[in-house]
């Protein structure tokens, strides 16, 4: 089952996602550690809960800036790590997040 499958069915997990990140970084030479990976998948999958209203969380100003596609602001508002990861995020919320993930 699809990461968007899995979202779309309320059962997307932080280990789905770093499922996903692990190659997408290889890919991309986003040199991560695996802590730094679980991060990043822990940030997808909290912005994931947000939207979901499964747990609304206050998300922070890099959060706020990658849920509203405002990759400028998250850009100038990440630390080291999720700068590093800007395009994994990007790629994450285009490929894996169900279409009507933009829309709210």
């Amino acid at each position: 089952m699809s990461n968007t499958e899995k979202w779309n069915g309320h059962t997307l997990t932080v280990e789905d996602i770093e499922g996903w990140l692990e190659p997408q970084a290889k890919a991309e030479k986003v040199d991560l550690t695996p802590e730094q990976r679980h991060t990043v998948a822990r940030n997808i999958h909290k912005i994931y809960e947000t939207v979901e209203g499964i747990r609304p969380d206050y998300l922070g100003h890099f959060l706020t800036a990658v849920r509203k596609n405002d990759y400028t602001e998250a850009l100038a508002r990440a630390d080291l790590t999720n700068r590093r990861a800007l395009i994994l995020y990007l790629k994450y919320f285009y490929n894996q997040a169900p279409s009507s993930f933009c829309d709210q």
